[in-house]
């Protein structure tokens, strides 16, 4: 009797706790999967790969037929997130600010539970995840995007601050660690709402077997050449991974009450096939900026919400998610977030009229300075752009009957009802434009001397403006701003620049800033706080003649070791060791590292086409020639205090033959 009532008390518990799952706020799951466009699935018209589980899901749930992402994997990573489009949060391929708010920030601040499972390709690890609202992670490629990484075979994996050990993934497959670990997370928080990012690491590139192929075993993981073979073989895998998942919420007992989210990041990469038409391959669009490329799957699983087998045609863009988010958790959407974009389609999920778009946008930079920045809005039928890579072009196309828009609609070929949506699409692009600010990122300065310093930085894009004048701004006071301060101003709209501050006053504290300014205002970058030098003062030289000279400085407070260059410019080469002959009236040995200039002018073979650049303390403030075998041509000394930016110098005294 006692067993049975114990029993009892267990099943209560359990139907306690599922009807508490049940009942909570729901669960959340994000699925972004790599490099799959809308053809590439079964259930969007597909007919090349096999994939009954995201099929399922569609079945079941909701399939929208009309959703854009960027071209490319990281930009859409950044407008998913965050909800903004690119030229408001975009700074560099594979790199997010850390300071940027994200859909975790804002289901952490729900309550729920949050997760990131995937490629992170964000640039931060560890404190990004952490700083955009994420509790937990298991993620590859956590930072150093351009490194070749194994992400299949053999994979390196980021979780809970470092990498795991080799002993630990050998002979693993990537996107099965993730999984596990996504799984375990659910288990975990099965009791409690959660949300999860899943972008997943198929079917990027490298194309290889997965552990369903016996080519697995004998697989290596450094070879980082596709095999097309494999890539059926990949897509099945991906859909087996969505499918361990959903049984996994079934097995837990919170499947009714997660709603599930699959997208794709951009269209299918262009080497492999996406779909087939007419008996002819149809090649993916990976990096276009045409249906191919841009135009995405997306379902939203919902059971007893979402109507099973729904099919919805409104315009969807990846700006449109967190708002969504926000509406399924039952909360506001941000405020303070910065300018949000998206448009939610959440009463479209449950059956309410909504306020479908008329259009979308993209202000697409693949990455910047390689010229290719493409901007442009569209409807379901047409599409124009502001921008063709490196000219202005204002492209039209109806996208229906072009889709790979080959063929721009002139101007007076334009029907009536074509010149409206031309000039409404144009309308979109200009009020995006005029709130385009530019992205600039933290200057750094070089060649400090007494009296100048250069401040290096980067417009990483034009902010969806154009760019009108950028430079550099100054003052003994923080925060200086234009008019002002101080300034100077240069030819640079995007892309890196230079520029050097002169006039500045010795041992002086300042204060400097990048700038850009385009149509909707200035923007200022981080200012850098820095102090001038104060001045080595050159004293008379002495033992002047025409074989032999001396010259002489006072020592400075800007370092207690110094580098002396004698040439007709600051080299401050670093090639090799040479002992020198002259100096300090004995022979001298240059540091290891050190070697002399070649700018020298002087007929002699004491110093043969060369001048040394000397390393010495602050009590050795005099130099003196070995006998010259002929005449100085011209000489001047550089001096450089250690421990200072390492091209930076100031002239001490020069020699013209006659006269210092």
């Amino acid at each position: 009797m006692r067993n049975t009532r114990l029993a009892l008390a267990l099943i209560a518990i359990m139907i306690a706790m599922h009807t508490k799952a049940q009942h909570q706020k729901p669960n959340i799951i994000l699925i972004l999967v790599d490099d799959v466009g809308y053809k590439s699935l079964t259930c969007n018209g597909g007919n090349l790969y096999s994939t009954p589980n995201i099929d399922k899901l569609a079945k079941q749930g909701m399939r929208f037929t009309q959703c854009y992402s960027s071209p490319a994997c990281s930009p859409s990573r950044h407008i998913i997130l965050t909800g903004k489009y690119n030229f408001r949060n975009y700074i560099d391929w594979g790199k997010m600010n850390i300071n940027e708010k994200t859909i975790g920030n804002m289901m952490k601040k729900a309550g729920y539970k949050t997760g990131f499972f995937g490629k992170d390709q964000l640039g931060s690890g560890d404190k990004g995840l952490k700083s955009w609202g994420f509790d937990a992670y298991c993620i590859h490629d956590p930072a150093e995007i351009l490194v070749a990484k194994n992400r299949y075979k053999n994979p390196h994996i980021y979780t809970h601050g470092d990498f795991l050990p080799d002993s630990l993934t050998l002979n693993r497959y990537g996107p099965d660690i993730v999984s596990d670990s996504l799984l375990g997370f659910i288990s975990k928080n099965k009791a409690e709402p959660f949300f999860v990012f899943y972008p997943m690491i198929l079917v990027h590139k490298p194309i290889c077997p997965t552990p369903d192929d016996t080519a697995f075993a004998n697989w290596d993981a450094r070879n980082k050449k596709s095999d097309t073979s494999f890539y059926s073989s990949m897509m099945h895998y991906t859909d087996k991974k969505i499918g361990e998942l959903i049984t996994k919420l079934k097995n837990v007992g919170i499947d009714n009450n997660t709603v599930i989210i699959f997208t794709g990041d951009n269209g299918t990469a262009t080497k492999v096939a996406d779909h087939a038409e007419d008996d002819s391959i149809i090649m993916g669009g990976k990096q276009l900026t045409a249906e191919a490329g841009t135009h995405v799957p997306l379902i939203v699983y919902w059971p007893g919400t979402v109507k099973a087998g729904a099919v919805n045609h409104d315009l969807i863009d990846f700006t449109d998610i967190l708002p969504t988010l926000a509406g399924i958790a039952k909360v506001p959407t941000p405020t303070n977030y910065g300018t949000l974009d998206g448009i939610s389609f959440f009463p479209r999920l449950t059956g309410k009229h909504g306020t479908p778009r008329n259009w979308i946008f993209n202000d697409y930079v693949k990455q910047p300075y390689i010229h290719i920045h493409k901007r442009w809005a569209q409807t379901k039928f047409y599409k124009l752009y502001d921008t063709s890579s490196e000219n202005p072009r204002r492209l039209f196309y109806n996208i229906r009957t072009d889709v790979n828009e080959e063929h721009p609609i002139a101007n007076d070929s334009l029907t009536a009802e074509e010149a409206v949506i031309k000039q409404q699409l144009l309308d979109v692009i200009t009020s995006y434009v005029a709130q385009g600010i530019p992205i600039i990122s933290a200057p750094s300065l070089s060649s400090l001397t007494g009296f100048s310093v250069t401040l290096k930085d980067t417009i990483y894009q034009n902010g969806g403006s154009t760019v009108t004048a950028s430079g550099a701004v100054w003052s003994t006071k923080p925060d200086p701003e234009i008019p002002s301060s101080s300034h100077t101003s240069t030819e640079t709209l995007q892309g890196p620049f230079s520029t050097e501050i002169t006039g500045l006053t010795p041992n002086t504290t300042y204060y400097i800033r990048a700038y850009a300014v385009n149509f909707a205002g200035t923007v200022y970058s981080n200012q850098v706080k820095f102090t001038t030098l104060d001045v080595p003062v050159a004293t008379k030289a002495t033992e002047i003649n025409s074989n032999k000279f001396t010259a002489n400085w006072n020592a400075y407070s800007g370092a207690s070791t110094y580098r002396l260059d004698i040439s007709e410019s600051p080299t401050f080469t670093k090639v090799g060791t040479r002992i020198m002959a002259e100096g300090f009236d004995s022979g001298i040995v240059a540091p290891e590292g050190w070697t002399i200039s070649s700018n020298i002018k002087a007929a002699t073979s004491v110093f043969g086409v060369s001048s040394p650049a000397i390393k010495f303390t602050a009590s050795k403030q005099r130099i003196t020639t070995a006998l010259l075998s002929g005449p100085a041509i011209q000489l001047k000394f550089w001096i450089k205090g250690m421990g200072t930016d390492d091209t930076s110098s100031l002239l001490v005294e020069g020699f013209d033959g006659n006269d210092w």
